[in-house]
């Protein structure tokens, strides 16, 4: 079983409009769709669809619109009772293809609420063989919660996979404390991996990539997947390092292409593919069409594996 963490759900609200956006415009909007999202919990939709077993774990209201539309989906999943509101997220796609994101304020929780939530995946972990913990934190937690959160699952599970996809202050905290600390994968973004690392990568360059990426496995992960887009993606681990790519653009997708690209990963790692065959999986995931049917969640029936192509580095 997969398990996912997400402290900070989001309902994910996406639009289309036909003007260009500007000041004192009324906008017409189409294509409008409202699904329960978050890192974690758009991964488990992902991996159910693809017929795995999981569980998504988030805080969240008992009776909001968010539990409403989780109810919808099927998905499997536990939450901790909080009083919310969860934040919204909202974005709009220009006729260019621009888009502009809105963000309400996050959801407020408190220090109780986050041990809850702490506890809880930690004790749903026991069947688990991996788990992600997954996205921003809340601003009540400390930039160390994801330390905290490893440390129980490593002290009451020592034989579960822990993969981690944050970012800001809760990336640069879990990097510092690498040393006790061993997640068995961390995602980056190609950003991130240059402001953990202070390198520039704002080139595209594989081999630059692959030095940043090994300041990290020497620190002691074991294995470090880097997305630098829907196209482009690498993977390190001591003895290995590929990159891959694939064919651009990639198809649409109702989740954002990260949330895919962690899913094919994690699925392809539960069934202890070798590394060439986790980092294929991922990019595959990461560039499908989304299903119509299922708010446009790439399902294996669209995800074309023979369109992406591995190049070994290592």
């Amino acid at each position: 079983m997969i398990l996912t963490l997400t402290p900070v759900p989001s309902l994910d609200r996406t639009a289309t409009t036909g003007e260009q956006l500007g000041p004192d415009m009324v906008c017409q909007l189409g294509d409008i769709s409202t699904v329960p999202g978050g890192v974690g919990v758009n991964v488990t939709h992902t991996l159910y669809r693809a017929g795995r077993d999981t569980l998504a774990v988030f805080p969240a209201p008992e009776i909001s619109h968010y539990m409403r539309l989780m109810a919808v989906t099927g998905t499997p999943h536990q939450f901790v009772a909080v009083p919310g509101p969860i934040q919204m997220h909202f974005t709009l796609t220009d006729p260019a293809g621009a888009t502009t994101v809105l963000k309400d304020p996050p959801m407020p929780l408190d220090p109780t609420q986050l041990a809850m939530l702490r506890d809880l995946a930690v004790t749903l972990a026991e069947t688990a063989s991996w788990v992600l913990l997954a996205g921003p934190l809340p601003n009540i937690a400390t930039a160390a919660w994801y330390v905290e959160v490893i440390r129980a699952l490593t002290l009451y599970h020592p034989k579960v996979r822990i993969a981690v996809a944050t970012e800001g202050d809760a990336l640069h905290a879990l990097v510092r404390q690498l040393a006790v600390t061993h997640p068995h994968v961390l995602v980056v973004t190609q950003a991130d991996l240059a402001s953990v690392t202070g390198r520039n990568l704002q080139e595209v360059d594989d081999a630059a990539l692959l030095a940043a990426a090994d300041e990290l496995v020497a620190s002691g992960v074991p294995e470090v997947l880097v997305a630098c887009s829907r196209s482009h993606a690498v993977l390190v681990n001591e003895s290995e390092a590929w990159s891959a790519t694939t064919p651009a653009p990639g198809g649409r997708q109702g989740i954002h292409w990260r949330e895919s690209l962690l899913a094919g990963y994690l699925m392809a790692a539960e069934d202890d593919a070798p590394p060439a065959q986790r980092l294929a999986s991922a990019l595959a995931y990461a560039h499908a069409q989304g299903s119509q049917w299922d708010n446009f969640l790439p399902t294996p029936d669209l995800v074309q594996h023979d369109v992406v192509e591995c190049t070994q580095l290592r």
